[in-house]
């Protein structure tokens, strides 16, 4: 049996004083592995060479062009972002980088309240893969659904000489009439003439 695939945590450690603790954090999540980097700039390849699903990124003050840089990457990712900074410049990086969808919180923190921090974002991104994954199979299927139906559309067309607006109507009026979705009636005359 395969083995599930990790989420990758990215921790970018930038000019902190305290640095947070992620090993332990990631010790307890058995579908985490931890990444570091040292910077935007090492952790702007490994973002594109690793996906991963959230980005911790601590600098005690950030400057304007490292929050430049730090929206720029989030808004090219699919990751969600957490950046930990001084208090003093909490409310300044908040303003600054929030329309990106970034997270921000004060630093330094108890270890309770990161790690649950942590926590709830890692329970908001599964809750957002899943929806995710519904959307992609859902399109999956209507796309299966149409190729059905155009495949049964090109039956009838060689099969009773119909032209594809005649098959189409076709297809819908026997599905309207019978109560059932067109995607049965297709896969009706596929079994019927793909003998």
């Amino acid at each position: 049996m395969q083995e599930p695939r990790k989420s990758m945590l990215l921790f970018v450690q930038d000019a902190a004083a305290e640095p947070a603790a992620l090993g332990a954090f990631a010790a307890e999540q058995p579908a985490l592995a931890l990444v570091t980097a040292d910077g935007l700039d090492e952790a702007e390849r490994k973002l594109a060479q690793l996906d991963p699903a959230l980005v911790v990124w601590q600098c005690d003050a950030p400057g304007l062009p490292a929050l430049r840089q730090c929206v720029r990457l989030a808004e090219s990712s699919e990751a969600v972002f957490l950046l930990l900074v001084r208090p003093g410049t909490y409310e300044a990086v908040w303003q600054f980088v929030q329309a990106a969808g970034i997270c921000v919180m004060s630093w330094p923190a108890p270890q309770e309240v990161f790690r649950q921090t942590l926590r709830n974002l890692l329970l908001l991104l599964k809750k957002s893969l899943r929806a995710m994954q519904e959307k992609t199979d859902q399109l999956q299927s209507q796309l299966q659904d149409m190729k059905r139906i155009q495949k049964a559309k090109s039956l009838l067309m060689n099969q009773l000489g119909m032209s594809e607006a005649d098959a189409h109507r076709w297809i819908e009026k026997a599905a309207m009439d019978r109560c059932v979705k067109k995607r049965e009636i297709a896969e009706t005359i596929i079994r019927m003439y793909a003998l």
